[in-house]
This record gives C-alpha cells, structure tokens and sequence, in this order.
C-alpha cells in the first residue's frame, strides 16, 4: 500500500464523527507540544518532592535528549531531504493543523522515542515501568500519521534518530549522575 493511502486511511480512522472521536482526541493529545512539558515539570516536581535522584536523573536525561534531537533535525536532517508532508501535497488528510517544515524524519517521533530511551538507558527502571515509557514514546510517532502531518517512513527515520540520540543523552546522564553521585546524594532520601 503506497504510503498516502496509509496516511488517508489514518486519518480517516480518526476523524470518525467529524474528529471528535476518542481515536482522534487520542492522537491529538500525544502529538501536542504540551505533552513534554507537562510530563517533564511533573517528573521534576516529583524528583523534588521524593528528594529522588533516580526522577532527577530522567529529567536530565529527557531534556538531554530533546536537546540533541530537535535541533538535529529540524535544522540539518529535513533540510538535506526537503521531503514535503503529506498534508502539503493534499491539504484534506490534515486533521489538525499541518505543519510548516518538512516531514522527514518526524522530529516528534525522532523527539518522544529518544526521550524515552534516555530515560531507560540512563535510569534502568524494571520492565513494567520501562514498556510504558518506551510505547509512550512510540506512540507520539504513530500519533503524527493519524494526523496526517507524516508518512510511515518519516516516523521510522525518526525512530531511528531518537533511538542514537537517547541512547548517546542516556549514557551521557547516566555518566553525568556518576561523576557527581556525591553531589547528588540527598539527605534523608530517594534513589
């Protein structure tokens, strides 16, 4: 199946009853600019509140990651493949507002991927923590294509950078943590 039907059949799974359905509130939720932030300043406040080194370590990490990822792509990668999105070439599979940039690859996917790999590189949670961060992150990527802002390919090649780059900032916090565990040991508290 060629990728824009791909795309159009998303879509049109989303937009149910005019795209209002929970499919299409769904996707519009993880693919909002809101989500980092949000998830990051209660990550933040939590490691206060528990005085937790470990919820200090994965904000660290995930900014780490947006860090690196972002900037890579939006000012060297989609300008050297200058592939346009799929709701430029046909401005009906937008479901949302289409983005001005170009598609490949998908900085959200490349973005939410790489944060959740440096929290579970930097952090190690055990596995029934790690599987919801790691489809959490995922799931930002697939959210882009039942928007119509990208096409498969643009959330893989995304996937591929997030998944380098958290992996690089995850070993990065994680060595950061390390160099500084003394620092960084709280009194009366948290891992």
């Amino acid at each position: 199946m060629p990728e824009m039907q791909i795309v159009e059949a998303a879509v049109a799974a989303c937009r149910g009853d005019g795209g209002a359905n929970l499919l299409g509130l769904l996707m519009g939720a993880l693919s909002s600019r809101l989500l980092p932030l949000v998830l990051g300043v209660s990550l933040l406040g939590a490691a206060v509140l528990r005085r937790s080194v470990t919820l200090g370590l994965s904000v660290l990490a995930g900014g780490l990651a947006g860090a690196l990822t972002d900037p890579l792509n939006h000012y060297v990668l989609k300008p050297l493949f200058a592939r346009p999105r799929p709701c430029h070439l046909d401005p009906a599979v937008a479901l949302f507002q289409c983005g001005s940039g170009f598609s490949l690859p998908s900085s959200h996917a490349a973005n939410g991927l790489a944060v959740a790999v440096a929290i579970l590189v930097a952090v190690r949670p055990p596995l029934r923590l790690a599987l919801p961060i790691l489809l959490l992150g995922a799931a930002v990527g697939v959210s882009r294509v039942f928007l119509g802002v990208h096409y498969p390919s643009d959330v893989l090649a995304g996937w591929a950078v997030g998944l380098v780059l958290g992996w690089v900032a995850g070993t990065l916090a994680r060595a950061l943590a390390r160099r500084f565990s003394s620092r960084l040991a709280l009194p009366g508290g948290g891992a």
